[in-house]
């Protein structure tokens, strides 16, 4: 009882604490794993939808990993004040699975996970203080992607505190519109009521979106009405006033009746109605009435701890009047869209920097850089986007100048900010951040390089250095709403090459972009390599999606296809094509099973919505596909019913991407790339889709599947047939040699090396297709199958230097060689068929039929089969030659048992038998083994990737 209690002692719980972390280390940060923590890499980013706060402001923290396969379990968020450390502000949840804890004795002061389960993802609001304290805040991440897998100080991120009034830089006619409001509101008046019904897109828990009537374009001095979803998912509609311009707004005692709320899917819709001939309410703004004209005011903004109102992040005012007793129906996006922007074509850009005792200094001037807008530069070794280093530029929509230091660990993932503690290379330090007579100025220093050797904190890719070559890139994009940069519009790789420790001039006279969320344009990639970039937006019951492609040739085609199980087959597809005259054309097709060519559908089929082509275009290179679904309600009355189920907005998808090429008459061929994406999406919310397609290159799975058919015919053909004729022939054809050596000696060498070769190279093969990253854990089949093809892989290349360093046959421990080989190549083969059949479930090859399982399940009835009939043919010759013995051991001529001719002859006269039925069994053996494994490659080599 005693030892069981030690036992139990001994176990490490659970993940250490899976219901959260305790409070006992918000000062550390560092959980009570008795492991140390890893060194930083960039498997995981954290965001904020603004780097800039006021008193009593409300951020959205978020934390997720830089692919689909980067997940966490534990977590623990804290914001400290960076000169002393010191907690700061509050926190509350949304709908992620986390929660509060109290550090230091102050409630709700840090975020932790509340279950032990794989995160991809989690979301959490900070609330700063009403009275700001000196320095900036950092907002501060350990992450736990297992008990002994542990980043601590590795995810910061850093918010920049201002009492600044963000009203003083808004003009014009409509303030700062710098998202969409996603905000359709309409009215009518009847008996001196006025009904308002207000629905809003794309909100989150959390968050709330208001209107108000206002008589000066001013926001104060009004009613309005705030349509928001609470911190548990309800939908809550309240009449709230700025009388004064009192800020966050006063909840209103003026009648205001409550129709309907409803929050589903992303959306939320507030149906109210107040009277217009009420009297004035004491302490609060003149009652809204009719026959006055009303400017219609938006904000919109996230909510605090006890679902009250935060600062907005979001303002709107109309341009033109409405009155109220005048039915009227207003999309708010829609001025906002046609107000014209200023043209950005004479962006000139110039990046310079000198170098002196160690001390590179650079300086960024930027001429018409706009508001909400980026300009970065990023060192390269390759010429190519990722595994670079970054700095980017920007212009915030107040018109501050903000320069941070960034890495691009990938080509297409988003770059990573600087997190204040791993050497990147270089101490970052910004001495100028200025905009003035509309010149951008952000200048730097980097400075105390410290030598490769000595850096304690490595990235994945080398640091940066002064003394190494770099291809400057040059990128350009837009801000969103909350500041925060979107993808480029615009981006080149210098032919030149540049160092850090030299003086270098960068002059742009001429970057060419378009205004701020509209895309604009992009340099093309090289040869093979496409850029996909796919994304869409919901309102009323319509989706917009928009494909833009970048390098996609004459000749080719693009697709994306929905799939509910990120197999081909029964999916719903949108083929982008690029026809060998130049036209772009869209078409919707669906895909029965996978196997054969996608189908337009019949007129008469219900497949889900109607389809709208819009934009079919080539410019600059880069082909638009784009398109709306709609209408999916009445697509339900079509008589014909597709063999699986219709395309819906409401339903998860896995995205297909896929990339190919048209036939001689346009056909659409077998794709060369494609891409089963991990993530769900969903038609009635936005979403944004990027894929790099190296479509003519050796991300392939050609290289797979070549793995796959080597290893086939190499385990199931010629290790098995190693091994029985190691067992079963070590005493046939005993008078004849190959090369000095014994006839199953000389085989068994032979084909045994030849397996050890064969292995390697598909190990090989394997390992560049896959770039040498290790599988997810998350793929858990995959994951597995990985790990016992590294112990055959190891056992195949254990094998022949073990009998390299073999004792002779008559030695006295030769018997310890003898069972250490028979046990690892013996292993090796048994953890073979466990390979095989955990490849059966790779999604790769979207197997839809059973002949694969007939195949593993024949090949694993066989085995057992051919070596119990060997071991019957050994039996039964072993006491078949007994008997002979025996029998002739004694002849009636020798009495005293000294003549053994006999005995000899029979014996003899039995061995080319059982040889002969030897040969027999191991050439059916031979036969069935490589039918079977022929049938494997088969299906392999005609699976649809």
């Amino acid at each position: 009882m005693i030892r069981f209690l030690l036992v139990l002692i001994c176990i490490n719980y659970g993940y250490g604490y899976p219901e959260g972390a305790p409070t006992e280390i918000c000062d550390t940060m560092m959980p009570n794993h008795h492991v140390a923590p890893k060194q930083c890499q960039t498997k995981y980013i954290i965001e904020t939808d603004k780097s800039v706060y006021y008193p009593d402001d409300v951020v959205r923290i978020t934390v997720h990993g830089v692919t689909d396969n980067d997940h966490f379990k534990g977590i623990l968020l804290t914001a400290k004040n960076q000169p002393d450390q010191q907690i700061v502000g509050t926190w509350s949840t949304t709908n992620s699975p986390v929660k509060t804890i109290d550090c230091d004795g102050k409630q709700n002061t840090a975020i932790t996970h509340t279950t032990a389960d794989e995160k991809l993802r989690v979301e959490a609001l900070w609330h700063a203080p009403n009275v700001l304290l000196q320095g900036d805040t950092i907002i501060k991440a350990t992450i736990v992607k297992s008990y002994d897998e542990i980043y601590v100080d590795c995810f910061n991120i850093t918010l920049v505190p201002t009492t600044q009034s963000d009203s003083a830089n808004q003009s014009g006619s409509e303030r700062n519109s710098f998202v969409k409001a996603n905000t359709n509101v309409s009215w009518t008046y009847t008996n001196d009521t006025v009904m308002v019904k207000m629905t809003t897109n794309q909100v989150n828990v959390s968050e709330w979106r208001a209107i108000g009537f206002s008589d000066d374009r001013e926001m104060g001095n009004e009613y309005i009405f705030v349509c928001k979803v609470s911190s548990t998912g309800a939908p809550l509609l309240q009449r709230m006033h700025t009388l004064g311009g009192k800020r966050p707004p006063s909840a209103s005692v003026a009648d205001v009746s409550i129709i309907s709320t409803t929050y589903e899917n992303g959306q939320a819709t507030c149906e109210f109605s107040f009277n217009t001939t009420s009297e004035q309410v004491a302490n609060e703004p003149l009652p809204v009435v009719t026959n006055k004209n009303y400017y219609l005011t938006f904000a919109a903004g996230i909510l605090r701890t006890g679902d009250l109102i935060g600062k907005h992040n979001f303002t709107f005012v109309s341009s033109k009047t409405y009155q109220l007793q005048n039915p009227e129906i207003i999309d708010i996006d829609k001025p906002a869209a046609n107000a014209t922007l200023p043209v950005t074509s004479d962006i000139k850009a110039n990046i310079s920097w000198t170098y002196n005792n160690g001390t590179t200094n650079i300086n960024m001037r930027i001429n018409n850089l706009k508001a909400l807008q980026w300009l970065a530069i990023g060192f390269s070794r390759d010429h190519r986007m990722g595994e670079d280093h970054v700095f980017i530029c920007r212009r915030l929509a107040n018109d501050t100048i903000s320069l941070q230091r960034y890495i691009n660990p990938g080509g297409h993932a988003r770059p990573v900010p600087h997190n204040g503690t791993s050497d990147w290379g270089g101490i970052f330090a910004v001495s100028r951040e200025r905009l003035e007579n509309g010149v951008v100025d952000c200048d730097f220093t980097l400075s105390d390089f410290v030598p490769a050797a000595d850096q304690s904190d490595q990235l994945t890719f080398p640091a940066l250095s002064q003394s190494t070559e770099y291809s400057p890139l040059i990128a350009l994009g837009n801000l969103n709403g909350s500041n925060y940069f979107m993808r480029h519009a615009y981006r080149i790789a210098l032919p030149q090459n540049v160092t850090l420790n030299q003086t270098e001039v960068i002059d742009f006279e001429q970057i060419i972009t378009t205004t701020p969320s509209t895309g604009g344009n992009t340099t093309p990639s090289p040869a093979g390599e496409v850029e996909i970039n796919v994304d869409w937006t919901y309102d009323a019951g319509t989706t917009s999606i928009n494909m833009k492609i970048a390098n996609l040739k004459a000749s080719q085609w693009m697709a994306i296809g929905f799939s509910s199980d990120m197999k081909m087959g029964e999916d719903h597809v949108f083929i982008c094509q690029h026809s060998p005259d130049g036209k772009v054309s869209l078409q919707r097709y669906v895909n029965p099973d996978g196997y054969t060519r996608p189908r337009p559908p019949d007129a008469t089929l219900n497949v889900g919505g109607v389809l709208n082509v819009g934009r079919e275009r080539l410019d600059d290179g880069i082909v638009y596909c784009d398109f709306t679904l709609s209408n999916f309600d009445n697509t339900t009355s079509q008589s014909r019913q597709l063999p699986f189920s219709p395309l819906s907005q409401t339903s998860t998808y896995h995205p297909l991407i896929a990339v190919g090429s048209l036939g001689s008459s346009g056909q659409v061929e077998k794709h060369s790339f494609r891409d089963a994406l991990s993530r769900s999406v969903m038609l009635n919310r936005a979403e944004t889709i990027v894929v790099n397609a190296q479509s003519n290159g050796p991300s392939s799975t050609d290289l797979m599947k070549a793995h796959g058919i080597i290893m086939i015919f190499t385990w199931i053909v010629l290790v098995s047939t190693g091994i029985l004729i190691a067992r079963y022939f070590k005493r046939s054809w005993s008078n004849r040699k190959i090369c000095g050596k014994a006839i199953w000696f000389a085989v068994h060498r032979t084909i045994m090396s030849s397996a050890a070769i064969l292995t390697l190279i598909a190990f090989i093969l394997i390992l560049v297709y896959k770039k040498g990253q290790w599988v997810s854990q998350t793929n858990r089949r995959e994951f597995a199958h990985s790990i016992i093809g590294m112990l055959v892989i190891s056992f195949a290349i254990i094998q022949p230097f073990m009998a390299l360093f073999r004792c002779n046959p008559d030695a006295r421990y030769r018997f310890i060689f003898n069972y250490a080989h028979a046990t690892v190549g013996f292993s090796a083969f048994i953890l073979s068929i466990a390979a095989i059949f955990l490849a059966m479930f790779f999604e790769y090859f979207d197997f839809r039929t059973h002949k694969e399982w007939a195949i593993v399940a024949a090949w694993s009835c066989w085995l057992p089969l051919i070596f119990v009939a060997f071991e019957m043919l050994e039996l039964y010759f072993q006491k078949t030659s007994l008997i002979a013995e025996k029998a002739d051991s004694f002849a009636m001529n020798d009495r005293n048992g000294t003549n053994n001719a006999k005995v000899e002859t029979i014996s003899s006269a039995k061995e080319p038998v059982k040889d002969r039925i030897k040969v027999i069994f191991l050439s059916l053996h031979l036969l069935i083994a490589f039918a079977l494994a022929l049938a494997l490659m088969i299906l392999i080599g005609q699976s649809p990737n």
